[in-house]
C-alpha cells in the first residue's frame, strides 16, 4: 500500500469511520483496497489546487463520492450516447465500465476501469475527450503523480512538482 502520509505531505491521518457495506450498497460496487485504505485514514483531498479526490463520507457535496459519482456517470453516459458509443470505454454499470473517483479543475476526470477484482482496476484519465490509461491502481497512480513519476499526456496542468500543497476536507 502507498505511504499516504508521504503523499499527503506529512498530513497526519484523520481516521474515518466508514460503513463500507452501506457505501458499497449505495454505490452498487465494491471499491479497491488501496482506495479503502486512503478513505479510512484521510477525508476528501485537494492536491495543489488541482486534483480533487472524492470521499464517500465527505460533508461537501462536490467531494462526496456517493453524491458525485452518479452525477459524473450520468454526464459521461449522456456523452457516450451522443457519441453513439464511440468512446474507448463504457461507463459503469456496464461491464468493465468507468467509475469516477476524482476530478480536476480543468474538467478532467479520473476513473477506475472496473472489471475483475477491484484490486486489479486501472486508472483512466480523460480531459477534452482525450483518454489515457495508467496500468496501475489508485494508490500507485497518486504516489507516482505526486512524486513526478507519472505525467498523463491528456492533462495539460498537473501537480506542480515537489512543492505541491495538500488540503484535507471533511
Amino acid at each position: 500500500m502507498p505511504d499516504y502520509k508521504r503523499i499527503f505531505r506529512g498530513a497526519d491521518p484523520v481516521p474515518q469511520l466508514i460503513d463500507w457495506a452501506k457505501v458499497e450498497s449505495d454505490l452498487g460496487i465494491s471499491l479497491p483496497p488501496d482506495y479503502r485504505e486512503f478513505a479510512e485514514n484521510y477525508p476528501a483531498v485537494n492536491i495543489d489546487d488541482f486534483l480533487n479526490i472524492m470521499h464517500p463520507c465527505s460533508s461537501r457535496p462536490a467531494l462526496n463520492l456517493i453524491e458525485q459519482s452518479p452525477i459524473i456517470r450520468e454526464m459521461w453516459s449522456a456523452l457516450w450516447v451522443r457519441a453513439e458509443g464511440d468512446f474507448p470505454y463504457p461507463i459503469f454499470p456496464a461491464d468493465g465500465g468507468l467509475f469516477p473517483w476524482a476530478y480536476n479543475d480543468e474538467n478532467g476526470f479520473y476513473f477506475w476501469k472496473t472489471g475483475g477484482a477491484p484490486s486489479t482496476w486501472t486508472v483512466v484519465v480523460v480531459e477534452a475527450l482525450q483518454w489515457w490509461e495508467h496500468p496501475g491502481g489508485f494508490g500507485e497512480f497518486i504516489a507516482g503523480l505526486t512524486a513526478g513519476e507519472i505525467a498523463s499526456p491528456v492533462i495539460e496542468s498537473e501537480i506542480s512538482g515537489p512543492d505541491y500543497e495538500v488540503r484535507l476536507f471533511d
